[in-house]
């Protein structure tokens, strides 16, 4: 159809940038490097007015599910996959029918089409082959068709689109140690039309928990912050109760400052896992995470009941709105109620939750750890070359909407981005975020020793030396205190 919904339909691929030079050949490389995922589904449940998903994208639930045949086909050839599945519209401000010409999609798998579940490995890696749904994502807030320019403080405007920060963030959550939930890239295509580059993820509900902690569904409670009626934000159950939550912010609002309180918190929530969660975003600067108020994009999951019940896992959601400026801080001092920022606030009225705070940030920030420069730097340089190709098809697909007559392109905009971040961003954000969170109480001024190897294997004899030279800001000798059987010399 010419029209969805009250918008006029778009469909091209600008010959601006498929028939430029510089472009033409690695378009066709780009279409071979991902895996292609195909939508195929009657055009009147899609397209047209009444009923089709993308005509009323803001329409929402089960009765705006739609059945399609979802088909993964490999660029070597390599077997994929082809089952029956149902789809509707996904996300908030992406469903703008105005503003927003590519939407992003959730595939649910049911029995009513063919099959509970998709069994396939999907994500590279991933011990976990068993879905029951899937966040096709979009990159909406911050791709090329909703504007991602940011001012240089010059008077213009830098474009800061990279379709990559969602899954950095994850990575990042893995590599500290982190069940952050996979993602991947396909090439998408709806009825034989290219629909653009989407980010396939993982969606962290009770059957994700299932296939990456044990159980059963009925033992698992998942949590998500959505918007409400009047314009604010509140948290939902998706499965499960919220009774298990509650009993968490009810502890949590009474005082941690005591150890038995800090105790009882840690009967219900990983600490580790909010500290890395917490030091995800302040790393990244998240503008769309905790400090935003009611804290938005909030996912957490926990097995609350059965015979072996766990902690509140938290999950980093849509945090493409990050590493926008060097020097600024944010999601350090945070707090609203019913969320996981009440609980990092209050924790951090207890020094012991204080210390640990200060020994994540030392295991990540130092010795080669997950968020240190060079370790940071590449975890994002295996994404950028993962769609360095493919993201031509998007430029192809989508580059014009905003810009008509000049597309944005990758070797152009995406480029000059990418060369920001590996020239100012990684070299330094390690350092500035160490001062900040000294700064507010959550790494010590004291230094802490340096070994002559950090961990990994040794050879037979090998001596280790550890040294203290000065603290972070005031030069002096140190002291080290250390024990040779594993325990903290550090007392409570």
């Amino acid at each position: 159809p010419t029209k969805w919904g009250s918008r006029t339909a778009d469909y091209e691929m600008d010959p601006d940038v498929v028939d430029d030079p510089a472009y033409t050949e690695d378009l066709l490389i780009g279409l071979k490097s991902i895996p292609t995922m195909v939508i195929t589904a009657d055009p009147d449940d899609f397209f047209n007015n009444p009923n089709g998903i993308y005509a009323n994208p803001q329409s929402d639930g089960q009765a705006w599910e739609r059945e399609i045949s979802l088909e993964l086909i490999q660029p070597d050839g390599s077997e994929g996959f082809q089952l029956n599945a149902g789809i509707r519209i996904h996300g908030n401000g992406s469903r703008n029918p105005n503003g927003q010409p590519k939407h992003g999609f959730r595939v649910e798998f049911r029995a009513q089409y063919g099959t509970n579940n998709l069994n396939y490995p999907l994500f590279p890696g991933s011990p976990v082959t068993k879905f029951d749904s899937l966040i096709l994502r979009s990159q909406n807030a911050h791709g090329w068709t909703r504007s991602s320019q940011i001012s240089n403080g010059a008077g213009t405007e830098r474009e800061q689109s990279q379709y990559i920060r969602d899954s950095y963030a994850r990575d990042l959550h893995n590599a500290m140690g982190q069940p952050g939930g996979e993602a991947t890239y396909v090439h998408l295509y709806i009825n034989g039309f290219y629909w653009g580059l989407y980010n396939p993820v993982e969606y962290p509900r009770a059957f994700h928990g299932v296939q990456h902690f044990g159980g059963s569904a009925d033992e698992y409670d998942s949590i998500n912050r959505r918007p409400t009626a009047n314009g604010g934000k509140g948290t939902h159950p998706v499965d499960g109760s919220k009774d298990a939550w509650e009993a968490m912010q009810d502890l949590a609002n009474s005082g941690l400052e005591t150890p038995s309180k800090y105790a009882q918190m840690q009967e219900h929530m990983d600490l580790d896992n909010l500290i890395d969660y917490m030091l995800v975003h302040q790393y990244l600067g998240s503008r769309d995470g905790p400090e935003v108020f009611n804290s938005n994009n909030m996912r957490a999951l926990r097995r609350s009941r059965g015979e072996s019940p766990g902690l509140w896992q938290c999950y980093l959601w849509d945090m493409e709105a990050s590493m926008f400026e060097i020097d600024v801080t944010r999601n350090i001092n945070v707090d609203d109620p019913d969320t996981l920022a009440r609980v990092y606030t209050k924790l951090r009225e207890n020094p012991e939750f204080l210390i640990r705070y200060a020994d994540r940030v030392h295991r990540h920030f130092f010795n080669d750890g997950a968020l240190t420069p060079t370790h940071a730097a590449a975890i994002w340089e295996r994404r950028a070359e993962e769609i360095f190709t493919a993201i031509i098809g998007e430029s192809a697909r989508w580059g014009d909407f905003r810009r008509a007559s000049r597309p944005f392109t990758r070797d152009v905009e995406w480029t000059a981005e990418r060369r920001r971040l590996l020239d100012s961003y990684f070299p330094t954000r390690t350092e500035f975020l160490v001062k900040e969170l000294t700064k507010n109480g959550l790494y010590p001024s004291t230094k802490a020793p340096e070994f002559s190897q950090h961990g990994g294997e040794v050879t037979s004899g090998f001596a280790l030396t550890m040294m203290v030279t000065s603290s972070i800001f005031n030069p002096q000798r140190g002291t080290i205190h250390y024990t040779l059987d594993g325990s903290d010399p550090r007392l409570s």
